[in-house]
């Protein structure tokens, strides 16, 4: 269903270059499943309609008739020439990496923000405290310098975790995360819509949260006011950065 070109060269880049990406693209993970199931549901549409479509078309070609029928036939080929069109654009947003990166990512790489929690329901602020394996000295260390410091004026609940994404899906707004020394593997994707702090104890490059296999998406802020700092976030081949702001302010320290 492509529009033919004279020139081979300009056909194979604008039609076969794109697909030939997006199936590389598509065996190496790096566009979302839910995109890739669209993909292959608008392809199948398009190959069933362009053939009733070529059938139907033949047909009329062959009668040499200008029945009533033969003019609803013509009226029926222009409604699929026009669905087969929409269904071409739609394939071209996909196939096209350019506009497959600005239209495509956001709806299926879970890139739309989810609801804010809001402040917890009993009130109060949390400390989160994430970390491999917790020590008399590590803990004593955290005490005095960020745990004690925060509590002097209220009183705070401290929640431990062995894995940041529980933690951070943990948080209400104004919580606090504190990583503690480790290198962290991640399956899936942090969703920030609370305005939090997420922040390492310790040197930075002690301090690493790795996304495992290829992915989408690593971390998503969609809060007023989100601050990380004293970290490294490790993804590979990623698709469109590691952390992506779709709203508020995001503070990198």
């Amino acid at each position: 269903w492509d529009e033919e070109d004279e020139d081979e060269f300009d056909y194979f880049v604008r039609c076969v270059e794109p697909r030939l990406r997006l199936h590389y693209d598509i065996l190496e993970d790096r566009v979302p499943s839910g995109m890739v199931a669209e993909y292959r549901s608008l392809l199948y549409q398009c190959e069933e309609l362009y053939k009733t479509f070529t059938n139907l078309r033949n047909s009329i070609a062959v009668s040499d008739s200008e029945s009533e029928s033969d003019n609803v036939s013509m009226v029926e080929v222009i409604k699929m020439y026009e669905q087969m069109e929409k269904l071409k654009r739609k394939l071209t947003l996909i196939e096209n990496p350019l506009l497959r990166y600005v239209f495509g990512y956001q709806k299926h790489a879970g890139l739309q923000p989810t609801s804010a929690k809001g402040l917890r329901p009993k009130g109060g602020k949390v400390i989160h405290v994430v970390s491999m394996s917790m020590t008399v000295s590590l803990l004593q260390s955290l005490t005095r310098d960020r745990l004690y410091p925060e509590s002097c004026n209220q009183e705070l609940e401290i929640q431990f975790h062995s894995d940041a994404l529980t933690a951070v899906n943990s948080c209400f707004e104004g919580d606090i995360v504190i990583v503690c020394p480790g290198h962290y593997t991640v399956t899936g994707h942090f969703s920030i819509t609370d305005s939090i702090e997420l922040e390492g104890y310790g040197l930075p490059d002690d301090i690493v949260i790795e996304k495992q296999g290829k992915g989408d998406n690593f971390v998503d802020c969609a809060s007023a006011n989100v601050k990380i700092s004293n970290m490294k976030f490790v993804q590979h081949d990623a698709v469109e950065g590691i952390i992506s702001i779709q709203q508020g302010t995001t503070t990198l320290d």
